[in-house]
């Protein structure tokens, strides 16, 4: 007589598929924090004419972000996911740099941390070159005057949001579902800063 084993109780199939996913969130994960560390770097050399903290900064940052993506990429290599904390901890960091950039490319809040060197960039003497990396400057009336952001600082965000994307994929389903209802609500509340004008 012929048996009949109910599905349920079968060997599950779909693990390698799994494996397979997670070395590729692992590896874009990985390879964006890595290319974003790499560009914290250059942003640092650009940043030498403008004082030790902005320097300082980039390259803490670089260190951090080159760390963890080396992280990642072991995990990737293993096939071993990483600790879910970890991977939020990456996250909200990420995120916190690209919600930096837009501080700082919106706002004059900045400006105060960072030395500047009048008449730079062919501004007048009445006036302080903007940063390197195309933070916000003012004019003699020490109204906040928005700069475009480089092909460099747009490299970076871009790349940032690619390591968004994986270490999002990486978190555990019930995290998933509250990190994107999170960053959907700083997403709004920047919008909302924008429309007050509060971000140029």
């Amino acid at each position: 007589m012929t048996t009949l084993v109910p599905s349920a109780d079968l060997p599950a199939t779909a693990a390698p598929g799994s494996s397979g996913r997670l070395r590729r969130w692992l590896g874009l994960a990985s390879l964006a924090t890595l290319v974003v560390g790499g560009l914290h770097v250059v942003a640092a050399y650009q940043q030498v004419e403008h004082g030790e903290l902005a320097v300082s900064f980039f390259l803490l940052a670089a260190a951090a972000q080159v760390g963890g993506g080396l992280v990642l990429g072991v995990h990737a290599v293993t096939g071993v996911r990483p600790g879910s904390r970890l991977v939020l901890a990456g996250l909200v960091a990420t995120v916190g740099m690209i919600g930096l950039f837009i501080v700082a490319h919106g706002t004059g809040t900045l400006l105060d941390y960072v030395g500047q060197q009048p008449g730079t960039g062919g501004h007048t003497s009445s006036h302080t070159g903007p940063f390197a990396a195309g933070i916000a400057t003012r004019n003699d009336t020490l109204a906040t005057v928005p700069v475009r952001p480089d092909l460099l600082g747009m490299a970076t965000v871009a790349a940032e949001l690619a390591g968004v994307v994986g270490l999002t994929a990486l978190l555990p389903r019930t995290w998933r579902g509250r990190a994107l209802n999170g960053m959907l609500a700083l997403c709004g509340i920047a919008w909302v800063l924008w429309f007050t004008g509060v971000l140029a």
